[in-house]
């Protein structure tokens, strides 16, 4: 995507955007297992209106009755009750809470080797 500062024309008569355009247009195209990431803190409310809630560091899938320790920053950030790492979401982000997805958001956020 090419971006033009604005008040210059765009080359070959192209129509110019808003940037808030733009970039919309660059996150809706990143696949879900990254979209997903966004959900992943500040996020109390949406955990515990979830039907279920799952970690991608440890790919453990639970009731989110079971998270019992929150980093109290803004909205609150879940810690899994597992493995007690801050990657958890919840199915009420729309994003699937399966061993699949999670595995997906796994190897993104957290392989070495990128």
């Amino acid at each position: 995507m090419d971006f033009w500062i604005v008040g210059t024309p765009a080359p070959n008569n192209q129509s110019l955007h808003p940037p808030e355009i733009l970039m919309r247009h660059k996150i809706e195209k990143e696949p879900d297992h990254i979209r997903a990431h966004k959900h992943s803190s500040k996020h109390r409310k949406e955990l515990l209106a979830s039907k279920k809630c799952g970690c991608f560091y440890c790919l453990s899938i639970y009731l989110p009755t079971e998270i019992k320790r929150w980093i109290k920053e803004g909205d609150g950030t879940a810690l899994c009750p597992k493995c007690h790492i801050d990657s958890v979401i919840g199915s009420q982000s729309g994003f699937p809470i399966t061993k699949a997805f999670l595995r997906k958001m796994h190897k993104h956020w957290f392989s070495i080797a990128k």
